[in-house]
């Protein structure tokens, strides 16, 4: 019985690591991306409470009034920019 149980575990790793492979070589860059997080993901299960934390920068200033548009501006920028689309293709369609 136990013998059985092993084969069936090296089968399944094997497989595994066919599957691994052939997803590596199709898509490395992914790959690589995805098994580096999952690796300091699990790392990070090993780490004793309260020893990770958000690292700050102390010199950080915030840029006077804020960064850019406002995500409302960006959207009535967008709004208006579909409405023109809209009103022209309401023109082109009465030519």
């Amino acid at each position: 019985m136990k013998s059985k149980l092993f084969i069936i575990a090296c089968a399944l790793v094997v497989i595994g690591a066919a599957a691994g492979g052939t997803l590596y070589y199709l898509y490395p860059v992914q790959v690589s991306t995805l098994a580096g997080m999952t690796r300091n993901y699990l790392i990070s299960w090993s780490v004793p409470p309260g020893a990770t934390t958000t690292e700050l920068n102390p010199a950080y200033k915030a840029p006077p009034g804020g960064c850019g548009l406002a995500p409302r501006g960006l959207a009535e920028r967008r709004s208006r920019r579909l409405a023109e689309l809209q009103q022209n293709a309401y023109i082109g369609a009465l030519l």
